[in-house]
């Protein structure tokens, strides 16, 4: 059985940390061993006999995983099964088929994410998968850019989508170092560049782009990094944007109460976040066909 964590928290990058040490993968499995006993400090110290052990589990205990009652430790993350709920899947199928003709991009990458969601806080839980399955992971939102232009790429938590928002996402966790080889050429390329300085020169060419006007010839790492993900080509016409463009303007707002009213008023915010990424999962595999994420740009 596998296992995939799913969390926010404002001390996001903390907790990725901690979620990364093979430690906590440790301590969750000897928990859940032990459910039906007492667990005492003194029986977790013989188990793990790391100079940080104790540390790491205040740290754990601040986040909330374990809660410490009567010199008694439980573990609190809460796990849900992949399986789909079948409420779920029918109320994403009959949504799905509601909003037919509407820009994809636009709708399920900002107004539908948005409204489920922005408003979500703090949340921790765990999914089992089975052997036997192939893991359909939820999605996770990544952006980055500057006023004037921003890369949006959605797609499954853990995939290494060969994007901008990805891009500079794993070089901020890696400091650039073991990074995915299918970075590799694009590192070689602008390297640890800031990513608002990325976007205000790829602006520049994007902005020529869309107005037909003529970009040198002299050579441009940011035009070659454009090339090299695939969101600029050259064609016999000339320069061509391959992504979606959304105008600012156009991101308004819709009332989709209605249809998310059944998300919405589940009280336990670990249950409703996980019903909310499986209705959302179910949407965008019909929306998205044999594509593996949405890509798109905010001018």
């Amino acid at each position: 059985m596998t296992t995939m964590y799913y969390f926010q928290h404002k001390q996001q990058k903390k907790l990725e940390k901690l979620v990364k040490n093979p430690l906590f993968h440790q301590i969750v499995a000897y928990f859940n061993e032990h459910q039906k006993e007492e667990t005492i400090l003194r029986e977790l110290k013989k188990a793990f006999q790391e100079r940080n052990f104790e540390r790491f589990l205040e740290e754990m205990i601040d986040f909330e995983l374990i809660r410490r009652e009567d010199r008694r430790y439980y573990l609190e993350i809460p796990f849900f099964e992949a399986d789909a709920i079948e409420q779920v899947q029918e109320s994403a199928q009959l949504f799905v088929q509601k909003n037919t003709g509407l820009e994809p991009n636009l709708f399920y990458g900002e107004i539908v994410w948005k409204q489920l969601f922005e408003s979500e806080e703090d949340y921790f839980f765990g999914v089992h998968y089975k052997e036997e399955m192939k893991p359909q992971l939820f999605f996770v939102k990544e952006q980055c850019g500057n006023d004037q232009l921003q890369f949006v790429s959605i797609h499954p938590k853990e995939s290494a989508a060969l994007d901008f928002p990805t891009y500079f996402a794993m070089m901020e966790e890696t400091s650039g170092e073991n990074i995915p080889e299918v970075f590799q050429p694009l590192q070689e390329l602008i390297g640890d560049v800031d990513s608002q300085y990325f976007a205000a020169q790829s602006y520049r060419i994007i902005r020529a782009v869309l107005k037909n006007r003529r970009i040198a010839d002299k050579r441009n790492i940011f035009l070659e990094a454009l090339v090299l993900t695939d969101e600029l080509a050259r064609t016999e016409e000339g320069w061509q944007l391959k992504l979606p463009v959304i105008q600012n303007q156009q991101i308004g707002e819709m009332d989709l109460t209605t249809d998310l009213v059944y998300y919405n008023q589940i009280e336990d915010s670990n249950q409703r976040v996980f019903n909310k990424f499986q209705f959302y999962q179910h949407c965008l595999s019909v929306v998205m066909g044999e594509n593996e994420s949405l890509s798109y740009l905010i001018i």
